[in-house]
Order: structure tokens, then sequence, then C-alpha cells
């Protein structure tokens, strides 16, 4: 299916209100979890950094997301394509339901240069690890219509003023140095999540330094 432009304009805009609603739930969940709290903020975290950088937590669980997304009127494909949910299907190949793709990580709000929600990484919590399950210690959302790995960098948005105003850039691996950089008072830093540095990289950063 090609979609006009206005159309295509009408589905990102959906697509953002839904991440904004889902970083909103995250970050309730985050306050409300003395687990997800007491690891974060002993990490050396501030809570103005979790306020600034949106920090949340996704409760581990298969369907708390869906449900309250589902509640808040969207239907279960839009949040398979802002890479939220995963379908599940029977040996037939039939959809059977839907479960969410973050579960018992804290979560890191990816954001586009306007600062809009597009993706998220998140930060599996220390008690739920198995050695005996293979799981990424980190989980990036796929690729969407709004996030694309290899063109946005974790940050940016915040970085953007003061690389041009320094004409320099920090870059680091992750989303928990980018924040203890930018809580020492080094707020031009970005990071890249889940990817190699590229050449689209390099060409955002050379906007602004």
């Amino acid at each position: 299916v090609i979609l006009t432009t206005q159309e295509k304009s009408k589905e990102e805009s959906r697509l953002i209100s839904l991440l904004k609603d889902a970083t909103e739930h995250f970050e309730q969940n985050f306050k409300k979890s003395p687990e997800a709290r007491e690891y974060i903020l002993g990490r050396g975290i501030t809570e103005e950094t979790v306020s600034t950088f949106h920090i949340g937590y996704a409760k581990n669980e298969w369907r708390d997301l869906f449900m309250y997304l589902a509640q808040k009127g969207y239907q279960p494909e839009e949040m398979m394509e802002a890479g939220l949910v995963i379908e599940a299907k029977d040996d037939h190949g039939k959809t059977k339901g839907w479960y969410d793709r973050f579960r018992g990580r804290v979560m890191f709000p990816i954001r586009n240069v306007s600062g809009a929600t597009v993706g998220y990484s998140g930060r599996i919590m220390p008690s739920l690890v198995d050695p005996t399950v293979a799981q990424g210690k980190y989980v990036n959302t796929p690729e969407t219509p709004l996030y694309h790995k290899s063109k946005i960098l974790f940050g940016y948005d915040k970085a953007k003023k003061m690389m041009a105003d320094k004409k320099s850039v920090v870059v680091v691996e992750g989303q928990m140095d980018l924040c203890m950089s930018y809580q020492a008072g080094v707020h031009n830093t970005v990071a890249v999540s889940g990817t190699a540095f590229t050449d689209e990289h390099i060409h955002i950063i050379k906007r602004f330094c």
C-alpha cells in the first residue's frame, strides 16, 4: 500500500501520539516501582535526570502496556507499527493475541530532533537476568515508520543547541553514559543505540558542528 503524503503525515501523527501516551505510562510505572527506582538512582542518576530524559519502567507483565493503550483507543496494529507489541500466532498462522515487546525493563525514550518520542531502548532489570535464557541486556525498538536506528541519536534533541554553541560533540555508547555525561554538565553529548556509528549519524552531527 502506497500512502499519499497527507495519509503518511496523519499516520505518523497518530503514532507520535501513541508513543507519547506510552512514555507517560512508563513514567508512571517508574514512579510506582521501588525496584526500578532503586536500580536507576543506585547507578547515580538523579531524580532531575530521570525527569529530563523521561526515564520509565515497563512492568514485568505480558500485556500491561497493550491493555493501557487499548483503553486509550489505539488498535493492536498501530501498537505493532510503533514497535511496542508483538503478534502471537497459533500453529496455523492465525493471530491469537498480542503481547508487550518490553517487559521488566527500565525504559529510555529515544526522541527525534523535535523532541517527540519515536522509539525506546529498554534495559533489563538485573533481578530478571536469567543466565540460562538468551536475552539482550538492552532491547531496542525495531525499524518503524518513525524510528530508523542508523539515522537517530539518543539525546540529540537536548544536545543540538550546545553542539552549535561549542562547535563540538561528545559521542558515547548507550543511554546510561549519556545521562551521566549530561548530569555532569556536558550537554553536547549524544549516544548511539544498538547500532554502529554510521555515515548518517555523522551527517546529522555536522548540521550543528
